[in-house]
């Protein structure tokens, strides 16, 4: 049995149980991959091989990132209160747009489920990042409030001037730095042109932050949207207002449409969900964790090392690839190797196609479709022994944009007994987090049609 660790690679808040009286409400945010066509920062001309190579990039990016969060010497997860990098420059994928204040100001807050604090930049910013859209000025909305120092959410900062004062540093030396404080945070909802105003929520308001290429050329990003089990997250601070619920279903990068992220009574029901529980160490661990028990290939059981997940697998929406092990990625590598050997594949390299970050590729033959499948087994709940998350085709390998080859999209990662689950793992998957029953629920789904 072993740990899995749950994040969304790639919002702030704290609410006022008075901000929708006792009526459990649904709203949904628009999840934006910052290269799809509704990105102002994709790059013009953007082709399928410069795409490959960006996701590539944000994967190895987090997984530099993820493997100092893992990394401590006992073999446990990292402390919430251990510094960790926000982003080691490039490793997110997904950012989301809400409004704060009263006038409202829009902002563009990225999407992290390993954070815990949720900030974004305010004027004046002595020293900060480059952001193209305004920042958010306290001074000039009137629902603006600081949170003192005796506010039991200032337990673990410190106090100055009267206020309760945050430094956030991390182990790629950045940093962010300014204090909480309480704001009305809008929201779309589920009912078109309409949204929720959510009262009190508590946020980080940063004076400074450093490098200024903090989130590499992201200028349109003011700041991070956390969604963790730490108090100071979206899903926490939102507890009954959203049953305790939310749910994200993943499309291609390259889709025309958007993802959703999907709170309370906005997300749809789905028969063929299959559960696994969710496990919390202690309180210092705010992280989302599950038992991985296997991996099969071909409905075939594999001998993996048994350590091999004990330092956690995660599933991160800021990786696009799975990254394994060393010692269960050769396990798996093999499989797949042996696999194509014996239908006498050519094997090429990846970088042929844009995928220089992927070791195991072959030419497609015309006609070729006898491609393998893998699954992901997990610990079920009551009666069920297992679940599994199955990999057929289009998760497990990714194609170059002429069908002319083929790699397996997952890689090698030398973080010692640690995996990730990436984004293109997840494609046309909806995840529902259960916070009140402590349950992961997925299952195949058409995620265009969210």
């Amino acid at each position: 049995m072993h740990s899995l660790f749950l994040t969304l690679p790639l919002l702030l808040l704290l609410l006022s149980p008075a901000a929708l009286g006792s009526t459990n409400t649904g709203f949904t945010l628009r999840l934006i991959h910052r290269d799809s066509i509704h990105s102002p920062l994709r790059p013009r001309n953007l082709t399928d091989t410069d795409l490959r190579r960006r996701l590539g990039r944000y994967t190895r990016a987090r997984l530099l990132r993820l493997r100092s969060a893992l990394a401590l010497d006992d073999g446990t997860l990292l402390n919430a209160a251990t510094p960790r990098p926000i982003v080691q420059q490039d490793d997110w994928q997904y950012y989301v747009q809400l409004r704060l204040g009263t006038p409202e100001t829009m902002l563009h807050l990225l999407l992290d489920s390993g954070s815990h604090l949720i900030w974004t930049q305010c004027h004046p910013c002595t020293t900060c990042f480059t952001q193209d859209p305004p920042h958010y000025y306290p001074q000039n909305s009137n629902t603006f409030a600081y949170v003192p120092c005796n506010d039991p959410l200032c337990k673990d900062y410190t106090c100055t001037e009267g206020k309760c004062k945050y430094t956030l540093k991390y182990s790629d030396r950045s940093q962010s730095t300014g204090y909480l404080a309480r704001e009305t945070l809008t929201l779309e909802s589920s009912e078109l042109g309409k949204s929720v105003a959510f009262q009190h929520v508590a946020f980080g308001c940063a004076f400074e932050t450093t490098p200024q290429e903090i989130f590499h050329k992201a200028t349109v990003i003011s700041g991070i949207l956390g969604m963790g089990l730490d108090p100071l997250s979206l899903p926490v601070q939102l507890g009954d207002r959203i049953k305790k619920r939310f749910s994200y279903c993943l499309v291609p990068a390259a889709a025309p449409t958007h993802s959703y992220l999907r709170f309370g009574d906005d997300i749809p029901t789905n028969a063929g969900y299959k559960t696994t529980a969710l496990l919390q160490s202690n309180k210092k661990r705010p992280y989302y964790l599950v038992n991985l028990v296997a991996i099969s290939f071909n409905g075939d059981r594999l001998t993996l090392p048994p350590d091999g997940f004990s330092r956690g697998c995660l599933i991160d929406s800021g990786a696009a690839y799975t990254a394994l092990s060393s010692s269960v990625y050769d396990v798996v590598h093999g499989a797949m190797r042996s696999y194509f050997g014996r239908l006498n594949l050519s094997k090429v390299k990846g970088r042929k196609y844009g995928f220089e970050d992927l070791e195991l590729c072959y030419l497609k033959p015309d006609g070729f479709d006898a491609y393998p499948t893998m699954s992901f087994h997990f610990k079920g709940t009551g009666s069920v022994q297992e679940v599994e998350l199955t990999l057929p085709m289009k998760r497990l390998f990714v194609m170059d944009d002429k069908g002319r080859g083929f790699c397996m999209g997952m890689q090698s990662w030398d973080s010692k007994n640690s995996a990730l689950i990436g984004s293109v793992q997840q494609t046309d998957v909806r995840f529902t987090y259960d916070l009140e029953s402590n349950l992961l629920m997925f299952a195949d789904e058409s995620c265009v049609n969210d």
